[in-house]
């Protein structure tokens, strides 16, 4: 959470990478604030197409590369009020997974510019739905400092409460992939650099299938 992973796959996009932006498709970022500063969500059968079509597109560009991929955040199936299709998401589930292992201070930095300019009632909102998870004391603490305009001590509540429920679903999701499992890490959140390196931790996993 925080590390910039949009950012990443617009870099590799331009880097004549095949990417699919299943956020971006959706219209939703996935979590109990997904939908702020975001377009209305398309229908399931709307979503179904645009990834039908993004997924070809990106099956032609991989016939292009001698070592082709199709890049895509490790999402839950379920992204806002639209589902994953079942076969696509277990294959996302046993495809190698690189891991951007991330300074937590520079994640809460990316994030607070990200969501902080967002309409304060509907940041409540959101909070406000995690509250049975996060706790009644964390989430009064989190809603109090949102208010009282410390955007970054009310997020860095959030980060933490995200962080633990991805490391449980990592946890299970780890033994899926094996070896294909691939820590990185990175000094910051900056797009163009990590997705630099990104590629040269697949180009490194490659090898190692060649071998």
């Amino acid at each position: 959470t925080g590390s910039g992973k949009t950012a990443l796959l617009q870099q590799l996009m331009q880097k004549g990478e095949a990417v699919v932006d299943l956020e971006h498709l959706a219209s939703h970022k996935g979590s109990a604030f997904g939908s702020i500063n975001m377009p209305p969500q398309p229908s399931q059968e709307m979503f179904e197409n645009k990834l039908a079509l993004a997924l070809l597109n990106a099956v032609k560009m991989t016939k292009q590369k001698t070592n082709p991929a199709i890049w895509m955040e490790d999402e839950s199936q379920r992204i806002g009020t639209v589902n994953i299709p079942g076969e696509l998401f277990r294959t996302m589930r046993l495809s190698p997974l690189v891991f951007l292992d991330i300074p937590f201070e520079k994640r809460l930095d990316y994030i607070v510019q990200d969501y902080g300019k967002g309409d304060i009632e509907r940041l409540a909102a959101a909070i406000s739905r995690i509250e049975k998870r996060l706790g009644g004391l964390e989430t009064k603490n989190a809603t109090r400092l949102l208010m009282d305009g410390d955007i970054s001590s009310c997020f860095a509540i959030l980060l933490r409460y995200y962080d633990k429920w991805y490391g449980k679903s990592l946890d299970q999701h780890r033994p899926l992939v094996g070896e294909k499992f691939l820590a990185l890490p990175r000094p910051g959140t900056d797009a163009a650099s990590n997705a630099t390196a990104v590629l040269q931790t697949a180009g490194m996993l490659n090898r190692e299938k060649i071998n």
